[in-house]
């Protein structure tokens, strides 16, 4: 058995920092200017879009389309976005809010750390896959952040076991570390990151954590389970007794 779990979205809540970083990281690094106060209307706007993101530059192009007016009302909408922005802005929207989280931590690590809060209900439970060489975390997070993230809230997950995507697939990434592993469990609120059906290795689960950033729709597919926050301290007992 392997399991693995997405990090924004399942076992973090970390739309407060991803609101911070890349609203200063579009004012200052991509506009020049300071980062003015964002209106309770752009908050909202940004947390109810939240679902469409699956990178971090990703958070700076929302910061854009809400400045400009642009709505969005799917996943289509904001790729189409994203495919207009093009490759070469999406790199530096990268580097700005990257260069940005390092600024945050060297000045207030006590306070970007308390923009990242661990769901209540799996820091409950975690301490269990962070000492089960089993389990690891798979996201499109920087593993730095993530293990400030953990190191911040008392979770001893090995470094080792915490795999940044970097570019690359997560399914590519679960089966090269999965090996011949039979059984793979992956619990993700991006289905996005799922492989198709009709794609999917015979070995791997897929699991959409109900608590993440999700849309309404997705609880609607049965191209995956789902799980909620009632269900999760279950769903590692029985996996990790075997």
């Amino acid at each position: 058995m392997r399991l693995f779990l997405d990090f924004d979205g399942v076992v973090c809540d970390s739309v407060g920092e991803a609101q911070v970083a890349s609203h200063r990281a579009y004012c200052q690094k991509v506009l020049g200017s300071s980062a003015d106060e964002l209106s309770e209307d752009d908050r909202a706007r940004f947390i109810s879009y939240r679902p469409f993101i699956r990178n971090g530059e990703d958070f700076v192009l929302l910061q854009q389309l809400i400045r400009e007016g642009i709505q969005l009302s799917s996943q289509a909408d904001f790729d189409r976005e994203l495919l207009r922005a093009g490759a070469a802005t999406m790199q530096r929207y990268r580097d700005a809010i990257y260069s940005v989280r390092e600024q945050m931590l060297a000045e207030d690590r006590a306070g970007w750390l308390a923009l990242n809060r661990i769901y209540p209900h799996v820091r409950a439970v975690i301490d269990r896959p962070a000492g089960d060489d089993r389990c690891f975390i798979l996201s499109t997070k920087k593993a730095q952040y993530i293990n400030e993230i953990l190191n911040g809230e008392g979770v001893r997950w090995p470094a080792t076991r915490i795999i940044s995507t970097e570019g690359r697939e997560k399914v590519t990434l679960i089966e090269q570390t999965a090996g011949g592993d039979n059984e793979i469990h992956f619990v993700e609120d991006q289905p996005d990151h799922f492989p198709s059906p009709g794609e999917r290795p015979a070995a791997l689960h897929c699991v959409l954590a109900t608590w993440g950033y999700i849309q309404p729709q997705w609880l609607e597919s049965s191209a995956y389970t789902t799980i909620g926050p009632q269900e999760f301290a279950d769903f590692l007992d029985r996996l990790l007794s075997r």
